[in-house]
């Protein structure tokens, strides 16, 4: 099991770009990191969320470091929070966070990077 490291946003946005150089995120038109403001939280009941604001231009990725404990948590929680990025930014306006088409991806990036999709 890998041990417990401090959540910073330093090392989100890392880890973020670490992932958009992994398939399948190198084949999808993902803003750099240094275009998103990472956050990180206390939240309990989440572990992460995007969020995007029309209205003042900014996309923020939020991770919270209470459920985010080790850097295998931390890759999944962005993976997954880049299929909305990128749902988001294709204007893919599902009627479900977690849709059929969110789970095509979600199997896709699973299978290809060795982890459960219950984890996910």
């Amino acid at each position: 099991m890998a041990g417990r490291v401090h959540i910073t946003s330093e090392l989100a946005r890392a880890s973020y770009e670490r992932l958009r150089m992994t398939a399948p995120f190198n084949r999808w038109p993902l803003p750099h990191g240094e275009k998103i403001a990472f956050h990180v939280t206390g939240d309990e009941d989440r572990y992460g969320h995007f969020v995007e604001c029309r209205r003042w231009h900014f996309m923020r990725i939020a991770v919270s470091a209470v459920n985010v404990k080790n850097l295998h948590d931390l890759d999944m929680l962005l993976a997954h929070e880049m299929i909305h990025l990128y749902l988001h930014l294709r204007k893919f306006r599902g009627k479900k966070d977690h849709g059929k088409t969110f789970m095509k991806y979600a199997r896709r990036i699973c299978r290809t990077h060795g982890w459960k999709l219950e984890d996910f």
